[in-house]
């Protein structure tokens, strides 16, 4: 049950996916010319297999399918990692209402149970979506290799087509082709085991490997038809369009910038749109590794960051519950009250992010800062900027805001993976205590002040000894029966 819950993904597309990667392996297995000309199809008896082999027909079949082997291998290590998930496990606690006045404390604090129960049935939705998702891994896994076999049994096939010589136009289309989804490919399995080993692999993570590849071949083919006039090199000899597709697949995104650069110039579209800095980087913490990751989960600007669900994006990433609670805090506070209102928070109020301005206006609007109320008040206006009127608005919707409340319980949190053992075995609450350890008890005392030495069962010892069945020992030999020894020996009345 537990495999068929976690491969939930329909075998019929799976198979599919193997039978058209074996099609290719099949089409590229005929002889050069033969898929055009059916006449020349035909059975080899098994005394001419050593001839065929020797002719290097299977070589281009077993390139062919490398890149889908390669995948499915890949396919395999993937249940791993819907298994760990699978028993991911929050635990939290609420904020402690110390220093609140009672008339607020049962409102604050249903307040906080009815964020937790939303927290905890919002984790549970999100850890049931990804594990619906990465039970169609593997599927996701063999289209991208599909893809990349079906592009090499295309170049093959070109190849084969035209006339055997360096001078061929198809052969060397062909060949920047291969090698240009050759790179590509390449170069996302090397990303995609990265993400594996990192636990950090979704059904995105080979959808962007398609799009990738698909967008490479494009770019491909365009700069191969447009380079042929203005650089004569590249497309007189097969090596220069070898090197051409090599170069096309290792850059990627950026020559399909180039391309539609070179395009918009030949028929006079205009210039393409260059691409501008992601908003994200003015959250502090995020670098471009982090953009390009974030954006790879559709989160492209600072309100998608601040109220995307804090589940769903430690599921889908590899980044750990506060760090992304701390992205979230600061990206909220952005959106709330601008870049410049909040870099004027942090430099004169040290307010970095919405759950410490949440902090601040519950404390003025309910009595939590008594003695400071109306300095808080003061500089708090002047770093927003706002009169007397919108100070006690902007407090007063922040004071119970459920956005930073919600990153605030998270980030208190700890996710746990119990063992799969435990099964139901109920676990005791998350407690906190600030009363210090119990004193060791005090010795025995005779009431006298003299401390009563040990016992053994109760019953006292002599010199610290130990006793036998509660009987008084001889310079701590031991008795039988109560009677005394002589040097660990019994004396003659011990036999009666």
């Amino acid at each position: 049950m537990q495999r068929d819950r976690l491969r939930n993904a329909p075998r019929a597309p799976r198979w599919a996916a193997v039978g058209f990667a074996m099609l290719c392996c099949l089409v590229a297995l005929a002889a050069p010319g033969a898929i055009f000309d059916l006449p020349e199809l035909h059975w080899l008896p098994p005394s001419e297999w050593p001839g065929w082999l020797l002719q290097l027909h299977w070589v281009v079949a077993l390139l062919v399918v490398a890149p889908f082997a390669i995948v499915a291998i890949i396919a395999r290590d993937l249940r791993a990692t819907r298994e760990r998930s699978s028993r991911l496990e929050l635990r939290a606690l609420r904020p402690s209402l110390a220093g609140i006045p009672e008339a607020h404390v049962k409102e604050d604090e249903a307040l906080w149970v009815k964020r937790e129960d939303a927290a905890q049935t919002l984790w549970e939705y999100e850890k049931g979506r990804i594990m619906s998702l990465r039970g169609r891994l593997g599927l996701q896994a063999l289209l991208f290799g599909d893809l990349a076999t079906l592009a090499l049994m295309c170049c093959a096939l070109l190849a084969m087509s035209g006339p055997r010589s360096n001078d061929s136009t198809t052969a060397k289309l062909a060949c920047s082709i291969a090698a240009a989804t050759g790179a590509v490919f390449l170069i996302n399995v090397a990303r995609i085991m990265l993400r594996v080993s990192g636990g950090d692999v979704t059904t995105r993570t080979f959808s962007w490997a398609i799009r990738s590849v698909i967008l490479v071949i494009i770019a491909d083919i365009g700069l191969y038809v447009l380079l042929a006039s203005e650089v004569p090199t590249v497309t007189n000899r097969i090596t220069g369009a070898l090197v051409l597709g090599l170069l096309v697949g290792a850059t990627g995104a950026h020559a399909i910038e180039f391309m539609l650069d070179k395009a918009s110039k030949a028929f006079g579209t205009g210039a393409a749109t260059a691409r501008v800095a992601s908003p994200l980087l003015g959250i502090e913490g995020i670098a471009d590794v982090h953009v390009d990751r974030l954006e790879e989960e559709g989160i492209v600007s600072i309100h998608d960051l601040a109220f995307v669900p804090t589940a769903r994006l430690f599921f889908s990433t590899a980044y750990s519950l506060q760090q992304i609670c701390n992205w979230q805090d600061r990206a909220l506070l952005h959106v709330y009250v601008g870049k410049k209102t909040a870099e004027a928070l942090a430099e004169k109020m040290h307010i970095r992010g919405a759950i410490d301005l949440r902090a601040f206006a519950h404390d003025v609007m309910f009595g939590g800062r008594n003695a400071q109320a109306n300095e808080v008040k003061e500089a708090l206006g002047k770093a927003l900027g706002l009169d007397s009127g919108g100070l006690a608005a902007l407090l007063e919707s922040m004071a119970h805001d459920e956005a930073a409340m919600r990153i605030r319980y998270y980030w208190g949190g700890a996710v746990i993976s119990p063992l799969p053992e435990d099964g139901d075995r109920p676990r005791p609450p998350i407690e906190v205590t600030t009363q210090p350890p119990a004193p060791p008890p005090d010795p025995p005392s005779d009431g006298l002040g003299l401390i009563l030495p040990p016992t053994t069962n109760g019953a006292p010892t002599a010199n610290g000894a130990p006793t036998t069945n509660g009987a008084p020992t001889t310079n701590g030999a031991p008795t039988i029966n109560g009677a005394p020894t002589t040097n660990g020996a019994p004396t003659a009345d011990s036999g009666k």
